[in-house]
């Protein structure tokens, strides 16, 4: 078990990854449109459906684009454990503060479209669902809440620079001890 509290942070090596992905595919989608462009004025084969769809591809690529750039630039803690219970710095969880190791019923990791999500789950949630303020913030975890069981937290895997197995076997491990020194 690792010494508390434990942090973890975002994974840069990944980030990179997904950002040159993402960058290579934007370039592409330029260069696509630039081409077809030109082609369209030199009256060339020309191929309409490649000028609809080209501007389309470059916005939503530069939309990822630009968020994985702000997530690489985010340097702050993900997760802490500690002796108390576990934090969760993302946006929605920030106001929630330390999630109690004796209201924690277990965690899971579940497979979203493409991506495996790790979940936090809890006997009463509501308890920390009200100390959001936030509005839309509220309502998003708690229908995120309500459809999963009891999910309080959660965060896409792929973003921890940290062994999922491991991390696994602490939550459990101070949820065990907690339950232990309880009874």
């Amino acid at each position: 078990m690792q010494r508390l509290p434990y942090h973890i942070y975002l994974n840069k090596k990944t980030i990179i990854i997904r950002f040159a992905l993402c960058l290579s595919l934007f370039l592409i989608a330029v260069w696509m449109l630039w081409h077809n462009t030109k082609q369209f004025y030199d009256g060339q084969n020309f191929h309409p459906e490649v000028l609809f769809l080209s501007p389309f591809v470059i916005i939503g690529m530069l939309f990822y684009t630009i968020r994985e750039v702000r997530l690489f630039d985010n340097n702050e803690i993900q997760i802490t454990l500690n002796h108390k219970g576990i934090i969760f710095y993302g946006k929605y969880f920030i106001e929630i503060g330390v999630v109690n190791w004796e209201d924690i019923t277990r965690c899971v990791e579940t497979k979203e479209q493409y991506e495996t999500v790790l979940n936090i789950i809890v006997h009463q949630p509501d308890i920390y669902i009200n100390k959001i303020k936030n509005e839309k913030y509220r309502k998003k975890v708690e229908t995120y809440c309500n459809e999963n069981g009891n999910v309080l937290l959660w965060i896409n895997v792929r973003l921890l620079n940290c062994d999922l197995t491991e991390l696994k076997r602490n939550i459990f491990q101070m949820i065990d001890k907690t339950k232990n020194t309880n009874n």
